[in-house]
C-alpha cells in the first residue's frame, strides 16, 4: 500500500490534504503512443538527449478536486485529441476544415471561424496547467536521483497562472501561447518536458512537445503586439499553427547534447 502524503496542495492552497501523486505531463500521453511496434515507448527528449522511454515524472503535488479540476477543464479533451499510433485525431479535424498557407515556409493555419468545434480553451488550459506544474515544484527526475526538473516563470507570473488554473482571474495580456499541431510521426511519437527556449530583452520563452503538440508560452512585462497577433488565446482568431516538427525536433536533441558537452545543466 502507498504512503499517504498529507501537506499543501499547491494550486487551492488547502492544508492538510491529502496529496495524490500528480504528473507533470498526464500519465496517459506516454500510453497513447508506440514509438516503434517492438518498442512500446515514446521518445523521451531530456538533459541526457533522445532515447525511448516510458519514465514518468511524478510527485505528491495536488489534491483530489484540483486534480479533478485539470481533467475537466483542459487533459481529458487534450488526450482524446492527441496523436496516437492509430491516427490524430486534431489534426484530422482541422485538415477536414480547411487550412491556410501561413506566411512561414511550410505552414499553415487554423482559425476559430474554419474549425470551431476545436475546444481552444480546453488545450490552452491543458498547457498553461503543464507550464504552471514545471514551476512550482521541484519534480523528482526519474532518470537520475540527484537532480530535479523546474523552470523559472517569476513568483508574480506563477500565481497569474495559478489564479488562470482556479479561474480567478484571465490570462494577462503579457502572457501569450503560441500551439503548433506537429504532422511528422517522429514528433508525434515524442515527449519533450517544458524548458526554456528563449530570451529576448525581457521576454522569455518556454516550451514543450506532446504526442504531436507543440506549446510555446512568451512571459515579460510589456505586451509583445506579434506575439498577441498568433497567440491561442488573445488573437481574435485564436489561430491553431500546423507545420511538420522533425527538424525542431533534432534541433532540440542537438541542443541537449551540446549543452551537456559543456556540463551546463543547472541541478
Amino acid at each position: 500500500m502507498k504512503n499517504v502524503v498529507i501537506g499543501q496542495c499547491k494550486l487551492c492552497l488547502a492544508e492538510d490534504v491529502r496529496l495524490l501523486e500528480s504528473h507533470l505531463l498526464a500519465a496517459g500521453f506516454y500510453r497513447r503512443i508506440l514509438s516503434t511496434q517492438s518498442n512500446p515507448h515514446p521518445l523521451l527528449i531530456s538533459t541526457k538527449g533522445m532515447r525511448s522511454s516510458s519514465d514518468q515524472v511524478r510527485d505528491n503535488v495536488l489534491c483530489e478536486d484540483c486534480e479533478r479540476l485539470f481533467a475537466k477543464n483542459g487533459e481529458d479533451y487534450s488526450l482524446r485529441v492527441a496523436a496516437d499510433r492509430k491516427g490524430f485525431k486534431l489534426l484530422d479535424e482541422l485538415t477536414r476544415c480547411g487550412l491556410t498557407h501561413g506566411k512561414l515556409k511550410d505552414s499553415r493555419w487554423s482559425d476559430i471561424n474554419s474549425s470551431p468545434k476545436v475546444k481552444r480553451d480546453h488545450l490552452a488550459y491543458f498547457a498553461l496547467s503543464v507550464f504552471w506544474r514545471a514551476a512550482i515544484h521541484r519534480w523528482p527526475d526519474p532518470e537520475d536521483s540527484t537532480r530535479t526538473i523546474k523552470i523559472e516563470l517569476g513568483q508574480t507570473n506563477t500565481e497569474s497562472l495559478r489564479r488562470f488554473l482556479l479561474g480567478e482571474a484571465a490570462l494577462p495580456p503579457t502572457t501569450s501561447l503560441t500551439f503548433y499541431v506537429l504532422t511528422d510521426r517522429l514528433s508525434q511519437a515524442t515527449i519533450y518536458l517544458p524548458g526554456r527556449t528563449s530570451k529576448v530583452g525581457f521576454r522569455w520563452g518556454y516550451g514543450f512537445v506532446a504526442c504531436g503538440f507543440m506549446f510555446n508560452l512568451f512571459l515579460g512585462k510589456s505586451i509583445d503586439p506579434a506575439a498577441s497577433r498568433v497567440c491561442l488565446i488573445h488573437s481574435p482568431e485564436r489561430f491553431i499553427w500546423i507545420r511538420d516538427g522533425e527538424h525542431k525536433t533534432l534541433e532540440a536533441v542537438g541542443h541537449i547534447n551540446r549543452q551537456r558537452a559543456s556540463k551546463s545543466f543547472p541541478r
